[in-house]
């Protein structure tokens, strides 16, 4: 259990298409998985952990994407959670609204996109 940083950057455009790749290299292999925005991915990662039943944890949190926009952090993380839905992954998706839905990171950035592995 632990965080993997293996991350592009730039323009959210420019690096959707490696992102997306990524994404479904693991969401082949894992059973559940989950996109998010963090600016702290040592800290989100332990509060996903707690979020689990008892017995029940995530496997990995693998930095994919950073930047110091929020807005770009929101597109990338909402186009990711589409083309997972749109790959029908949706049955392995642990997240409930599209990109931007969760909290705001506390902090100035940078922001990271982030997939979590069960």
């Amino acid at each position: 259990m632990s965080v993997t940083y293996w991350y592009s950057t730039g323009h959210a455009t420019s690096v959707l298409s490696i992102l997306r790749h990524t994404l479904g290299c693991y969401a082949r292999k894992a059973e559940w998985i989950k996109v998010g925005i963090t600016c702290n991915p040592e800290v989100r990662f332990a509060a996903h952990q707690r979020e689990w039943r008892e017995g029940e944890k995530w496997d990995r949190m693998v930095v994919v994407y950073q930047t110091s926009s929020w807005k770009s952090a929101c597109r990338v993380e909402d186009a990711l959670i589409r083309y997972a839905r749109n790959r029908r992954y949706s049955k392995k998706m642990w997240n409930l609204v599209a990109g931007g839905g969760g909290r705001v990171p506390m902090g100035p950035g940078p922001y990271s996109v982030y997939i979590l592995t069960v």
